[in-house]
C-alpha cells in the first residue's frame, strides 16, 4: 500500500467507496465535513453495543461478553480531540 492509501473498515448503509486520500461519500456519509464536532453514541446493553454518528446508525456487534473493563478510543494513528464525554447507566 503507498503512503497515502487508507483501508476502511466497512458501516452499515454506506455508499461505493473510492480509494483516494480525502474521498468522503456523500449519500452515505454519517460524519461532519473536516472541522465540525461530530457527536458519537456507543450504547452498550449486555451483550449488544450500537454506535451512532451525528444520530446516524453506523454500525453495531451482538452476542458479546463485555460486562466490565476499560472504554478504549481507537484512532488509527491520527490525531483526535474529545470534548464533552458523557457516561451514564441505560435507564
Amino acid at each position: 500500500m503507498g503512503p497515502h492509501q487508507y483501508v476502511k473498515s466497512p458501516r452499515f448503509g454506506e455508499g461505493p467507496w473510492q480509494n483516494v486520500t480525502g474521498y468522503r461519500d456523500p449519500a452515505g456519509e454519517v460524519e461532519k465535513p473536516h472541522g465540525q464536532w461530530n457527536l458519537l453514541e456507543l450504547v452498550v446493553d449486555h451483550d449488544h453495543v450500537k454506535y451512532l454518528v451525528n444520530g446516524k446508525f453506523a454500525n453495531e456487534a451482538t452476542d458479546l461478553n463485555a460486562t466490565k473493563g476499560e472504554i478504549l478510543f481507537q484512532t488509527e494513528g491520527a490525531e483526535t480531540y474529545y470534548r464533552n464525554l458523557e457516561i451514564a447507566p441505560l435507564k
